[in-house]
């Protein structure tokens, strides 16, 4: 599925549904060159680990749904039930504009909580992955959707949870079941 398929950041009008699905996906892996916000090298493969994750997709120029993404997930890190093993990757949709200097101005103002990495890099590396990951398909970057994959990295398993109303405690019964 695409998350380009018309959606775009309009506001919800009064009495209409917030959709959200949830179906089975992957995690895509790669040894393609990132950066991560402190500027350190990596790859998304060695940035998943081994143990359960969180990915979303965000970029810093955004004015509605990243901020949303990053709420979700600043407050699954204080869920006490959240699996103390967990990690959180953002990947930037923005590539071209989010430095690891802008990644980790984002980061700072959000906490900078452990265990959450931004990641970056070349056009021509974060392309690819947003469209592996089916977050991005070459239309306007403003029209992206709210997309979560939640899993474990070493089985490979994984829950893609795309919508504008993101339950935390679903977050968390997925990473507890994917453990």
């Amino acid at each position: 599925m695409s998350a380009h398929d018309g959606k775009t950041h309009a506001p919800v009008a009064d009495g209409e549904e917030l959709e959200t699905t949830v179906v089975e996906a992957e995690l895509v892996r790669s040894d393609a060159p990132l950066l991560d916000q402190f500027g350190r090298a990596t790859t998304l493969t060695d940035a998943l680990g081994d143990g359960l994750v969180v990915l979303s997709f965000t970029y810093t120029n955004c004015e509605s749904l990243c901020g949303l993404a990053d709420m979700v997930l600043g407050a699954l890190l204080s869920h006490p039930a959240r699996p103390d093993t967990l990690r959180i990757l953002t990947l930037t949709l923005d590539p071209a504009r989010d430095s690891p200097a802008e990644l980790l101005k984002r980061h700072e103002a959000f906490g900078a909580p452990d265990g959450w990495l931004r990641l970056t890099g070349a056009p021509s590396v974060v392309i690819p992955l947003l469209s592996r990951n089916g977050v991005w398909d070459g239309g306007p970057i403003d029209e992206h959707s709210l997309v979560l994959i939640v899993g474990n990295a070493a089985s490979g398993t994984a829950t893609r949870i795309e919508g504008r109303s993101i339950d935390i405690d679903r977050i968390v019964d997925l990473l507890v079941n994917a453990g």
